[in-house]
């Protein structure tokens, strides 16, 4: 039987301490769409999954679903 796939959910401040730059770095990154991030309702946080956040790191965009 297969492994239950568990994905990390990180604040846009959790993503900051994770590859230590500015929050301002991170948040214009998601603004802009260069990292994927999500929103539940207006004005409520942003979500960024840990694979996006280490493939922006790494210089791709984090396409995959």
């Amino acid at each position: 039987m297969a492994e239950p796939i568990t994905t990390e959910w990180l604040s846009i401040k959790g993503a900051t301490k994770r590859v230590k730059l500015g929050y301002d770095t991170v948040y214009d990154a998601v603004r802009s769409g260069e990292l994927r991030a999500f929103q539940r309702g207006e004005g409520s946080a942003w979500r960024i999954r840990v694979e996006d956040l280490d493939s922006w790191l790494m210089g791709t965009k984090g396409d995959n679903p």
